[in-house]
């Protein structure tokens, strides 16, 4: 009987430490309009510390994802630095949040140009 109630406990931390690594993922659900908000919030802050010139942004609906999720995409046109592009397409990707680039087109801006336009779309998956 011991040995049974110590295997419970032992599966219990289990569980307990692997739901720690996915609790980021993890959010309270909001709606739509909260959740793009959201999203395009995030965005801006990665814009702003990426130092790109972010030309349009808005939000291109959400998809249900499997059974246990939905994807929140964001349509997005951006100019900048190959260098700064990628510090931006870095902190999307490695964002503690579950963000990702979907797909990109980058081409120069203009033939003397140094700096790059960028069309993309970006999600976030949220598990109620």
């Amino acid at each position: 009987e011991v040995k049974a109630d110590l295997a419970v406990v032992a599966s219990r931390n289990l569980l307990e430490m692997e739901q720690a690594k996915y609790r980021a993922f993890l959010a309270p659900e909001m709606s739509e309009n909260e959740e793009n908000a959201s999203l395009l919030k995030d965005i801006e802050i990665f814009v702003k510390d990426a130092e790109v010139n972010l030309l349009t942004i808005k939000p291109s609906g959400a998809k249900q994802y499997e059974s246990f999720a939905r994807k929140y995409f964001v349509a997005l046109e951006l100019e900048a630095s190959m260098e700064n592009l990628i510090k931006f397409l870095y902190a999307i990707e490695s964002a503690r949040k579950p963000l990702t680039v979907e797909k990109y087109s980058i081409a120069p801006k203009s033939r003397d140009s140094n700096l790059a336009r960028v069309s993309m779309t970006v999600s976030k998956m949220v598990v109620p």
